[in-house]
């Protein structure tokens, strides 16, 4: 397993664009940063990535449409974040495990 963790660090959306490039990565953890969803893009294109935190950042409803085109991620953390809990019911009947406000 390729794991990184990243939480309390000054990463950005930026920098979120560079981890991209290392495919083989299945766990990430950003949480307590400054993360957005639009960060998350790119991260779609890791066809490993199983576990995503992203507690307490500033992720709103609109990371729905990510995570669900990450076709391995079967945990997300979601706590601590502006994500409604209708839409993380949504995310639970696709993704195994959601952790949510």
């Amino acid at each position: 397993m390729e794991s990184l963790y990243l939480d309390g660090t000054s990463i950005t959306d930026a920098g979120l664009r560079r981890l991209s490039q290392l495919k083989t990565r299945t766990i990430l953890h950003v949480s307590r940063t400054t993360v957005t969803a639009a960060g998350l893009e790119p991260l779609v294109d890791l066809p490993r990535l199983e576990c995503l935190d992203l507690s307490h950042t500033r992720v709103g409803d609109d990371v729905e449409a990510a995570l669900l085109r990450m076709p391995a991620l079967q945990h997300v953390d979601l706590r601590g974040t502006a994500v409604s809990p209708e839409v993380v019911e949504r995310l639970r009947q696709k993704i195994a495990e959601v952790d949510g406000p």
